[in-house]
């Protein structure tokens, strides 16, 4: 998907999840499987509770991990996409 630094996200209110010791869990019932996030993914879902950009994201990613930009853009991007497919996320209109 086309992602720019402005594009916003937010979690999908209709996602089945569970935050346990600041790791998300989601249970896709259309495929019966349960999505185990890794720290990351985990501060990205939560921080994205509200719609949230990139740009946000990114400097967040920077603060908490101490990566570079281009690693959290990059990864960033990933999680994004990845959610974005399997409707864990869902992109905000401007």
């Amino acid at each position: 998907m086309n992602l720019t630094l402005n594009t916003k996200v937010k979690q999908n209110p209709r996602v089945t999840k569970k935050i346990l010791k600041a790791r998300v869990y989601i249970f896709d019932g259309k495929n019966l499987n349960l999505h185990s996030f890794n720290e990351l993914a985990s501060f990205l879902f939560i921080a994205s509770k509200k719609p949230i950009s990139i740009e946000q994201l990114t400097c967040e990613v920077i603060g908490k991990f101490k990566v570079s930009r281009k690693v959290a853009q990059k990864d960033i991007k990933e999680f994004i996409n990845y959610c974005l497919e399997n409707k864990f996320l869902t992109k905000v209109k401007k």
